[in-house]
């Protein structure tokens, strides 16, 4: 294993927030010699992004949560179809 991807931290204060994430950064990358990929990882707002086709809300002080639905798409649609029976 190279990369340590999908951590999700979720706390009220931004600053605390980011104490954690370089703590954990830092455990990551010194003690289990990964890369973080600096890309994808940070401190976010949950209200701001879906998790795993996930969305977060916030209504009357409550947290709700909701799936995404995502059209399926055919990538491959004007493939030659003979293609595939060369293998």
């Amino acid at each position: 294993m190279r990369f340590a991807d999908n951590i999700y931290i979720y706390e009220e204060d931004k600053f605390r927030a980011v104490e954690i994430y370089n703590l954990l950064c830092e455990k990551i990358i010194d003690e289990y010699r990964l890369q973080i990929n600096s890309s994808k990882s940070g401190v976010y707002d949950a209200f701001e992004r879906s998790v795993l086709g996930y969305e977060f809300s916030q209504k009357n002080k409550k947290v709700e949560v909701r799936k995404l639905n995502y059209q399926r798409q055919q990538v491959y649609g004007k493939w030659n179809k003979r293609l595939f029976y060369i293998i």
